[in-house]
């Protein structure tokens, strides 16, 4: 299987994570040109176990309902009408046949990206020297692990803190 996966990268920390996503219809038959999808901003959501967009994609996209899903929303539990469609992330990583929860509204976006998809490759952010940096993979390569790094770091840290001069010795 082709791994795909993309990078942002932003100047400072970062309190949300925002992408352009492409949303299209799961086509039949037909050949995907991935430059004329249409593109929509996205917000990466971990507390959200679906993948959802908002009612102005589905109008704009005339996707037809295949059923309906109970969705705990901040406004309460609602029954929520369910389509499926293709996402097109970054870098031109498409996750097909998703079942995505349409929203009256998603506030400040139209596509939020649910566990559905995330859990489907490696996801990390990282602020190193208070610069964000993002990045996601598919399908998941190998695991990422901060801790061995860490243990190691802070063990030639120890050694450095704790080393003790050598007395000198003798001339006979």
């Amino acid at each position: 299987m082709e791994h795909r996966a993309f990078t942002s990268k932003a100047d400072g920390i970062i309190t949300e994570i925002r992408t352009q996503t492409g949303v299209f219809l799961v086509p039949t038959g037909q050949t995907v040109i991935t430059k004329d999808i249409e593109q929509f901003e996205a917000i990466w959501d971990t507390g959200a176990s679906n993948t959802a967009v908002s009612s102005k994609v589905i109008n704009q996209l005339g996707s037809k309902l295949i059923t309906f899903r109970p969705v705990n929303t901040g406004n309460g539990l609602v029954n929520a009408p369910v389509h499926l469609l293709n996402i097109m992330l970054p870098n031109n990583v498409i996750v097909p046949n998703v079942r995505v929860t349409e929203l009256q509204n998603l506030n400040s976006c139209h596509v939020l990206i649910g566990m559905d998809i995330i859990s489907q490759g490696d996801f990390a952010i990282t602020h190193a020297s208070g610069k964000a940096c993002f990045s996601f993979r598919m399908p998941s390569h190998k695991p990422i692990d901060f801790v061995p790094e860490s243990n190691l770091h802070n063990l030639k840290l120890k050694r450095a803190t704790t080393k003790t001069p050598r007395p000198k010795r003798k001339k006979h």
